[in-house]
């Protein structure tokens, strides 16, 4: 029995990191992709016209202000304006880059855990103090939140896609002075990346402790590996409001931006 089970954790570890690797191929495939490309293109282009609508509101906003005999900060605005360009401009192209980098980074770091748990099965210690029938209930559950972990995994890059489209409706809220809705997108893009990699290593390493030394606790440990992988993003939520595989945070940041667009309009 604890032959079987080592193998299979050993087949399932390998099939997590298979499907990790598939996950950055896949990102690296889908970005050359004309449908792809065609998205990203049409939301470019959608964005343009806020953008200029927000200039503009902005420079009439200022020109107002003159009139009213107040204060103005001609070097704030000029900031505001070159940095919304460059980013309208290069925001979308330099994250999908960080995004791979990230991945390819995790991709590394996964690859040398499990050449550290590659032993031989009859090196390690039996389990003998697990009854068959608790060991099976152990292993049924590892697999179904292996297969849910697995299939957010291959989800994701939709999550990011579609934070990648978000920044030309945060940019104009830029304009107007929100210096958090970048800032967000960032935080949102990055978070999605940061969980595809520690949901994977934290699987990985907890698997791989199990094949290094066959221990109960080390089982467990493993179990517990397997379960947690499958809330990474819970945590990453809190700090990038959206790690993937939920909408209604994108949903939120999206109202949040066009209350920043209406505030716009309206001072």
């Amino acid at each position: 029995m604890n032959f079987i089970l080592r193998w299979v954790t050993k087949q399932m570890t390998g099939l997590f990191e298979d499907c990790f690797t598939i996950a950055i191929e896949m990102s690296k495939s889908a970005f050359s992709n004309a449908a792809v490309k065609g998205i990203l293109s049409g939301f470019k282009t959608i964005g343009l016209p806020l953008v200029g609508i927000a200039i503009l509101v902005l420079l009439i906003k200022k020109i107002i202000a003159i009139m009213d005999g107040g204060e103005v900060s001609f070097g704030d605005t000029i900031m505001r304006i070159s940095i919304g360009a460059i980013i309208y401009q290069y925001g979308v192209t330099a994250m999908k880059y960080f995004y791979i980098l990230l991945l390819d980074t995790g991709k590394d770091v996964i690859e040398a855990i499990t050449m550290t748990g590659d032993v031989e099965f009859n090196a390690l210690a039996e389990i003998n103090d697990l009854g068959g029938l608790f060991t099976v209930i152990l292993l049924i559950i590892a697999i179904f939140y292996m297969m849910k972990s697995i299939l957010s995994l291959l989800e994701r890059f939709w999550m990011f896609l579609v934070s990648l489209t978000l920044l030309y409706l945060y940019i104009p809220g830029y304009i107007a002075g929100n210096d958090e809705g970048l800032i967000m997108w960032f935080k949102q893009c990055t978070a999605i990346a940061l969980t595809q990699i520690m949901q994977t290593i934290i699987l990985v390493l907890g698997m791989s402790l199990y094949l290094a030394t066959g221990s109960i606790a080390d089982f467990c440990l493993a179990i517990g590996a397997v379960i947690a992988a499958s809330k990474v993003d819970q945590v990453l939520d809190k700090w990038g409001m959206s790690s993937g595989g939920k909408l209604g945070n994108l949903a939120r940041n999206g109202m949040s931006t066009a209350f920043y667009a209406r505030q716009m309009f309206i001072k």
